[in-house]
């Protein structure tokens, strides 16, 4: 599958990122938003790629977003959940698994 989600899926890729948690976790402070999969945008490119990114600049789409909605946002209310993203890297690409959880 290719990896420019916005040619592959041009109705449905915004969908699947983390561009409007922010604005909901503001709207709505009494829930508590759990994001599953932490935001990690699902390895159809190589893993190679999104550790690239990362030492490069420090950033993994999606998963960078949604760690500096707190920040950007002034909530309390939005967590990422590691499991499934933490179990599909920390084997076959344990750098990549460090970086998710570094940010």
């Amino acid at each position: 599958m290719p990896a420019d989600y916005k040619t592959s899926w041009p109705d449905l890729w915004q969908y699947a990122s983390a561009w409007d948690i922010g604005k909901a976790a503001k709207d709505w402070p009494q829930l508590k938003f759990i994001i599953y999969h932490s935001a990690f945008r699902p390895l159809l490119d190589l893993p190679d790629a999104e550790l690239d990114q990362f030492e490069k600049t420090g950033r993994i789409d999606w998963v960078t977003d949604l760690a500096e909605i707190p920040a950007k946002f002034g909530v309390t209310n939005v967590h990422a959940e590691l499991g499934s993203c933490f179990a599909n890297t920390c084997v076959t690409h344990p750098r990549l698994a460090a970086a998710l959880v570094a940010r």
